[in-house]
Order: C-alpha cells, then structure tokens, then sequence
C-alpha cells in the first residue's frame, strides 16, 4: 500500500532529549517520543521522503493521559497547520486517526508543535504512518 513508517524519535530537530521532549525505549520495541506534561510548547521536526508528490494520509500510534490534545502539523514551513487530534487512551497505546497532508516529491519536512484545548498533559508518540491518500 506504499506506507512509510516514521519512527517518533526519528526527528531531525531536536536530535536528542532537552528536557522537554524525551527520548526513551519503548515497551513496542525501538525507541519513544514523550512529550513533558509541563513542557511549553517545543516543535519536533522530521524529514520525509515520498516517492511521489501528492496527498498522503498521516497517522501516529499515541499513548496519552488525558484528552484535548492534538498536533499541530505544518508542512514545508508553509499554509496553515494541519490539526491531528491525539485520542484519551487511558495511558494505552493506540492509533490516531489520519489527516490529509499536500506533499512534494523528494524531501518534505514536518514541523509538529503540541496543541491542547484544555490542561495540557503529556504524551508519547511510538510511529508515525504516511500512506498514499485513497
């Protein structure tokens, strides 16, 4: 189906743990991205390869506290950001659902900076999946 896998601690900003933003094994094998319940906000980036331009769905396998969080996602430093609402998983491991983001072929970078509607709290990001969009 031509899905890419992105592990979350595959970011090219920041490259290793600040406080904010942790870098820890994970119970699912590999390494996760916690992101501190009291961290302000603090953007992660990566850099993806698509073989072709286009729309692609993303989607994030989570582990989250709380509800009313989401990400901020905003592609090749451009447009208006892309909401990914973060599911209440109970501390769970679980699948968001996906958005839509616009791609170029070659290189594209994500920027994603941590959104909440309520009292922020932490969570911690296992993957991100990009598929071609149907």
């Amino acid at each position: 189906d031509g899905a890419i896998t992105i592990p979350a601690a595959a970011t090219t900003e920041p490259t290793k743990s600040n406080g904010k933003i942790i870098f820890m094994p994970s119970n699912r094998g590999g390494l996760q991205l916690h992101y501190e319940r009291n961290a302000t906000n603090q953007p992660f980036t990566y850099t993806v390869n698509v073989p072709k331009g286009g729309k692609y769905e993303l989607s994030a396998m989570v582990c989250t506290p709380s509800w009313q969080q989401s990400l901020l996602i905003t592609v090749n430093g451009s447009g208006e950001p892309v909401k990914l609402p973060l599911p209440h998983t109970v501390g769970m491991w679980e699948s968001t659902g996906s958005v839509i983001l616009d791609l170029k072929p070659g290189g594209n970078t994500l920027k994603m900076t941590r959104h909440s509607d309520g009292q922020a709290k932490g969570f911690s990001i296992h993957r991100f999946t990009l598929k071609p969009a149907k």
